[in-house]
């Protein structure tokens, strides 16, 4: 009778040692499993973020170009219409600049021409009582000479190809010398100031230029400025 407990007794702790190796083996099962889910799961996960990633990245790019060719369209078309209104503005000064020249140029001549021929008039008038025919028209083809230099000389700035220096920055003395031109001065970028004499054939200078000419080489040039009082300070 006690052997048949005994033998019980070690079917039992047989049973229990293969029962508690089942459950080893099935845990063991489980773990794999679950590792090999987890891991499933993380290379998934991986997968996802990085292919996420990577659309992300390339909306990044495509946007980013979108962004390049919008801003390169923008400046394009702002220099096209830079250019553009800089050529408009342009071509309105020198239509401006043309017709104001023309215009200064037909008045000065129109003036110009009206009184030397009143001049000359009277002048004639004057050498007819005094002198005899032959010397009259040395003196009519003198004065004609006179009409062309003078009106040469105040002419001589708008003329396209004979005179080199802009029109505005030129100013007329006529005597001593015929003009001065402030070389830059339109453009605030003063150069050079030149004394500028006028002669048309083979005309030389007078005596009087001859000194300016000389005073000039030999720098005797002085600035001056002359204060005047107020109106209300000045006795009478």
């Amino acid at each position: 009778m006690l052997e048949f407990f005994v033998f019980l007794f070690l079917i039992a702790v047989v049973a229990i040692f293969v029962l508690i190796a089942r459950h080893q083996d099935h845990v063991k099962n489980l773990e794999q499993k679950y590792t090999t889910e987890a891991q499933a799961g993380i290379n998934l996960a991986h997968q996802q973020y990085f292919a996420e990633a990577q659309r992300q990245l390339e909306d990044g790019k495509n946007l980013e170009k979108k962004y390049i060719t919008e801003a390169q369209a923008g400046i394009n078309l702002a220099h096209q219409r830079y250019f553009a209104e800089a050529q408009r503005q342009l071509e309105e000064w020198k239509e401006k600049e043309l017709k104001t020249i023309r215009e200064q140029a037909g008045l000065v001549l129109e003036v110009q021409v009206g009184m030397e021929k009143e001049k000359l008039a009277l002048e004639m008038e004057r050498w007819k009582e005094e002198y005899e025919a032959s010397i009259r028209a040395d003196a009519i083809a003198r004065s004609q000479a006179v009409i062309v230099g003078r009106t040469t000389e105040h002419l001589i700035p708008y003329m396209p190809g004979l005179f080199q220096f802009n029109p505005k920055e030129a100013r007329f003395i006529g005597a001593p010398i015929d003009m001065i031109v402030f070389d830059g001065i339109n453009e605030n970028d003063l150069k050079q100031i030149i004394f500028l004499e006028i002669k048309t054939g083979e005309a030389v200078l007078s005596q009087r230029e001859k000194q300016i000419r000389t005073a000039i080489q030999e720098h005797r040039v002085v600035w001056r400025e002359l204060r005047l009082p107020r109106l209300d300070e000045v006795p009478f």
